[in-house]
């Protein structure tokens, strides 16, 4: 709407969704994406969550007025995971871009292997029955649990020792800046968006290819059996949360605001 109002003020496009995943649902993923592009290009300057994404845009915005700005993190970086707790923490919506089922079949994997560990899902959905019937079928019930969302996330990643991010694609994943600020070692499906961005693999966690259920479990379970691992992994994902602070994300929007 603002496009329309003329270009007697500056413009600036915020970009929130994954661009492939609008392409996938078709026709009206393709018109909205057609309609981001014809007013994009005639915007002052585009903001997007991540560098993958931003790349979507090259064709047809001058990449000088392409930005790259995350969100920053929900609450502040005052402690860190005593990683003591023996719990991998799972966080989002119940529904088929979450992909929780991959986790369920990488539980199998890891029970045998880390018995005296568990995993907890926070969140809820359309598929929570169709997952809570994979735990019993997997004999999971008392490896893996499903708690409803609660207010004070932070609390949980405090109580926790590894996160883990299963999805098919993202915008931003939010969930990993904020395991990251409580001090966690991150291991992802590497999806498009942002956990390249957000995850140094090998140094604060891992990524491995999306539906890779066997290496997602084999780099918890390495973390896991690993305490010095786990406790340099969570150094380094505390240290990297610094780059999500609300006062560096600030100085991000000032620098565009000052060169358009």
């Amino acid at each position: 709407m603002m496009y329309f109002f003329g270009r007697n003020f500056k413009k600036v496009a915020c970009e929130h969704f994954n661009y492939q995943s609008l392409m996938d649902h078709r026709p009206f993923g393709r018109v909205l994406n057609a309609i981001r592009k014809f007013v994009y290009h005639r915007c002052d300057a585009l903001v997007c969550l991540t560098k993958g994404d931003s790349e979507n845009y090259y064709d047809v915005v001058d990449k000088n007025r392409i930005f790259v700005i995350p969100n920053s993190i929900s609450f502040t970086r005052d402690k860190t995971s005593p990683l003591n707790t023996k719990r991998i923490i799972a966080v989002g919506r119940i529904i088929e871009q979450k992909n929780f089922p991959a986790l369920i079949e990488a539980a199998a994997i890891m029970k045998p292997e880390i018995p005296d560990w568990h995993i907890t899902i926070f969140g809820k959905g359309d598929d929570e029955p169709f997952l809570q019937r994979l735990i019993a079928e997997k004999c999971l019930e008392d490896f893996v649990h499903i708690h409803p969302p609660v207010s004070d996330i932070k609390s949980e990643y405090l109580a926790s020792d590894i996160m883990t991010m299963t999805s098919i694609y993202e915008g931003l994943p939010m969930v990993l800046i904020e395991a990251e600020t409580c001090g966690l070692p991150v291991v992802s499906f590497n999806c498009n968006y942002g956990p390249s961005d957000m995850i140094h693999d090998g140094v604060n966690g891992y990524i491995v290819d999306v539906g890779d259920v066997r290496g997602l479990a084999e780099k918890i379970i390495a973390i896991a059996k690993n305490d010095e691992l786990r406790r340099k992994m969570g150094r380094a994902s505390f240290e990297n949360s610094a780059l999500y602070e609300t006062g560096t994300i600030a100085s991000k929007w000032l620098d565009l605001l000052n060169k358009i």
